[in-house]
C-alpha cells in the first residue's frame, strides 16, 4: 500500500480557533495542541524525506568504520538492554535501585508502544522494500520498520538519565540520536521510522520519571 498520496496537509489552526480553545481549556491544552501539531508536521516531512535520506545514507556511509560505529551505536538500543536494567534492579538497593527500576520502566514502555505499532502498520524496512518508503503491509503481516524499536529504547533510557544527571543530558541524547543514525546507516530503517521512535522513547521516559507506566502503575498495585 502507497503511504505518500494518503498523507495530510498539516496547517496551523486559525487564531480565532487557538483563542477559543484557550478560553475552554485553559494554556496548558493550548500548548499541548500546538506540540501535537508541531510533531505531526515534522513527522510529515519526515516522511517525505525518506527517499531522499535513503538514497544520501545508501551512498556516503556505508563504509567499513562507519559500519563499525553503527554496530556499537546499535547496542546501547537493542532489547537486552532490558536484561541488564531488570539485573541492575534485582542487585541494586535504595537510590540505584529506583533509578533502574524507572529506566526499565521507561524501556518497556517504549517497547510496548512500539510494538504494537510496527504490529499494525506493517512497514518494510529498507533492504525488504528495495529502499521503497512507500510500502506499508498491514495489520500482522510480519514487517516491524515503522517505528524504530532501538531508537525508542535509546530515547527512553536517554530522558531518564537526562533527568537523574542534568548535567551530562547532551551525552546521552547524542547517543540515543547516534543509535537512531545507525540504524539508518545499517539499512534497517528510514527517517521517520527513527523520528517516531525517538518521540515514543522521549514519551515513555517522561511517563516512567512520573510514574505513569503500565509497568509502573503494576508494581504500585502489587506495593513493590
Amino acid at each position: 500500500m502507497k503511504l505518500a498520496p494518503l498523507l495530510p496537509a498539516f496547517g496551523a489552526p486559525p487564531a480565532e480557533a487557538s483563542l477559543r480553545d484557550t478560553a475552554a481549556h485553559g494554556p496548558s491544552h493550548t500548548f499541548r495542541s500546538e506540540s501535537t501539531m508541531g510533531f505531526a508536521k515534522k513527522a510529515v516531512l519526515c516522511f517525505l524525506l525518506d527517499r531522499s535520506v535513503e538514497k544520501v545514507a545508501g551512498s556516503t556511509f556505508r563504509g567499513r568504520q562507519a559500519s563499525r560505529l553503527a554496530n556499537l551505536l546499535s547496542g546501547f538500543g537493542g532489547r537486552p538492554i532490558m536484561g541488564v536494567l531488570a539485573l541492575g534492579y534485582l542487585a541494586a538497593s535504595g537510590p540505584a535501585r529506583r533509578s533502574y527500576g524507572t529506566a526499565f520502566e521507561a524501556a518497556g514502555e517504549a517497547m510496548l508502544i512500539t510494538d504494537s505499532l510496527k504490529f499494525v502498520i506493517g512497514r518494510m524496512r529498507p533492504g525488504e522494500s528495495g529502499s521503497d518508503p512507500d510500502e506499508f503491509r498491514g495489520l500482522g503481516s510480519g514487517y516491524g520498520s515503522f517505528p524504530s524499536g532501538h531508537t525508542s529504547n535509546a530515547f527512553a533510557l536517554a530522558t531518564v538519565l537526562a533527568k537523574e544527571h542534568p548535567k551530562h543530558k547532551w551525552l546521552y541524547y547524542a547517543l540515543a540520536t547516534g543509535v537512531g543514525l545507525a540504524r539508518v546507516q545499517q539499512h534497517e530503517h528510514f527517517l521517520s521510522d527513527v523520528f517516531v521512535g525517538a518521540a515514543i522513547g522521549t514519551y515513555a521516559g517522561n511517563q516512567a520519571i512520573k510514574g505513569r507506566t503500565l509497568f509502573g502503575k503494576q508494581r504500585r498495585l502489587h506495593g513493590k
